[in-house]
């Protein structure tokens, strides 16, 4: 048993040197970047012996000690393979993942108590119509969200009043003030048009 395992490090081990090997080779063919001289006409000091030395033994005898043993490491940090990173990736993916409010986190709902004033679709209109001098912005009622607007409308059933509100919503990320409108039959609300959305401090 105890040959086995010598014969899997030795294999390992030569296996380092090979890939060692290769990997210096390539660094040799490869075109390093920042070598392009910004001064030409100046000569770098010649390095001493002991540089001279170290590069010549002493460096590539501590590389060889530690690359050999630890080269699936050093060579997936070197060309950003993810195997000394699978935590990362993991947790990554999870960042990654699209965002959905939990169930006792709720989506925003407008309340009785948040409605203002019932207005007619032309009151809205005019006085949500944007008067860009630059041309900026369509002149339209709200401008860009013009179409958005149309198809709100143009959904609602015909007996729907229009309503405007403005309501608090409470999150774990804080209070934000919410402002628009929204639809409304009797006593039940339908569906809202956002026209503001604004943190509480900021209001």
């Amino acid at each position: 048993m105890n040959t086995v395992w010598l014969v899997y490090l030795l294999c390992y081990l030569g296996i380092g040197v090979v890939v060692l090997i290769a990997h210096r080779a390539y660094r040799a063919w490869k075109p390093q970047g920042g070598s392009f001289p910004i001064f030409p006409g100046l000569q770098e000091k010649p390095p001493s012996w002991k540089a001279r030395l170290f590069d010549a033994i002493v460096g590539p005898i501590v590389v060889l000690l530690i690359f050999v043993p630890l080269w699936p490491l050093l060579l997936s940090i070197e060309y950003g393979f993810p195997w000394h990173r699978f935590k990362f990736w993991r947790d990554k993916a999870k960042t990654d993942a699209a965002f959905t409010w939990p169930e006792s986190e709720a989506g925003f709902e407008v309340t009785g108590a948040d409605l203002l004033e019932k207005l007619s679709r032309a009151d809205i209109e005019a006085a949500e119509m944007v008067d860009d001098p630059l041309h900026a912005v369509p002149d339209k009622p709200f401008g860009h969200l013009n179409g958005v607007w149309q198809a709100f409308v143009d959904g609602l059933a015909p007996e729907s009043e229009l309503w405007s509100f403005r309501g608090l919503w409470k999150t774990p990320y804080g209070d934000y003030q919410m402002q628009g409108y929204v639809a409304r039959q009797g006593e039940k609300l339908g569906p809202h048009f956002l026209t503001s959305q604004r943190l509480r401090k900021e209001v």
